[in-house]
């Protein structure tokens, strides 16, 4: 008989899963210079047309990632989500510059609520619930009008899995999981949402990135960075870094020969000192069911293949690239 988990990552991978989305954050950007303003700050193209959305990174002066952030335009706001623990650096970072432009930023977290919709199994369960296809190009996205009230339905493959947002005030989106879980969907656990992250090599703020990481650094440059944009705060950092071709740190994953608790230090074989650490942990089904990890690596050890030993009880690892694949036979 299948475990709890076993059943969650079925759901996951060749399923439909009604994920739990209240880890990210929700706030709405009003006023007539949002987009304008939050071109300025993200490293993403954001100057995109109502229905499109984005996803990318806000920096510090110095380059430093405060956050990961997924856009949603629309009409009269956008919407913007991002993880729990990046919100108020973000958030006090761009209030001290939105005195200067025509924008607000409203706090929706707690009347709204943000559930996900993740699995091969998704795209059948709401085409047949909202009498419509999905929307089918990332961050595209629309909003639903129900007897319950309005929520929006967005397109987002978090943590590797083809994925929709449902979006809206807390009784909608409650509405909306009663249907679509009776329709066939299945609410999954933590546990089973951070296999799958792991095994796809997704970092999380404030888990394994914070404000001393890198978009470089973090595997991040080719999904939420855009070299045609013009000037955002930090772009002079990621260009130098870019062009020079080479950052002290690379997010690995090392396949482990027994479990850690994370965070981890992580040492070259036969050295004391420190080259990063596994961050992020679990026990990866893609490979076997062996304990993996992830984590920030000093290029030292960053090579596919280097021996490493990790945690107090220096438990031998290999590192290899992510997102973590099959066993060779």
């Amino acid at each position: 008989m299948k475990s709890d988990v076993e059943a969650d990552l079925e759901a996951l991978r060749a399923g439909a899963a009604w994920v739990d989305r209240s880890a990210f954050h929700l706030r709405r950007f009003v006023g007539a210079g949002r987009v304008s303003f939050l071109h300025k700050y993200c490293t993403q193209e954001v100057r995109r047309a109502p229905g499109e959305g984005a996803y990318g990174c806000v920096l510090t002066v110095k380059g430093g990632l405060l956050g990961d952030l997924t856009v949603y335009l629309r009409e009269d706001d956008l919407l913007a989500l991002c993880p729990e623990a990046a919100a108020e650096g973000i958030y006090r970072h761009l209030g001290k510059y939105a005195l200067f432009d025509d924008v607000r930023m409203e706090d929706l977290s707690a009347e709204w609520a943000v559930r996900g919709l993740w699995g091969p199994g998704a795209r059948e369960l709401l085409a047949a619930f909202f009498a419509e296809e999905p929307p089918a190009v990332p961050y595209a996205h629309r909003t639903h009008v129900r007897s319950e009230g309005a929520v929006v339905l967005a397109r987002n493959d978090a943590f590797g899995l083809i994925g929709w947002d449902l979006i809206g005030p807390r009784e909608v989106v409650a509405a909306c999981e009663e249907a679509l879980c009776a329709a066939g969907a299945r609410r999954v656990g933590p546990e089973a949402v951070n296999v799958v992250r792991v095994e796809e090599g997704v970092p999380l703020y404030g888990v394994d990135l914070d404000a001393k990481t890198l978009p470089l650094e973090a595997g991040l440059v080719e999904k939420a960075v855009s070299y045609e944009k013009g000037c955002y705060l930090g772009q002079e950092v990621v260009a130098r870094a870019t062009h020079r071709g080479r950052v002290n740190r690379h997010l690995r994953g090392v396949v482990l020969e027994a479990a850690v608790e994370v965070p981890a230090p992580v040492r070259a074989e036969g050295e004391e000192k420190e080259l990063g650490r596994i961050t992020s942990a679990a026990r990866s089904p893609r490979r076997g069911g062996a304990p993996v990890g992830m984590g920030l690596l000093h290029r030292k050890v960053a090579a596919e293949g280097t021996r490493v030993r990790v945690g107090p009880e220096e438990v031998p690892g290999v590192v290899c690239s992510l997102p973590f694949a099959p066993p060779e036979a």
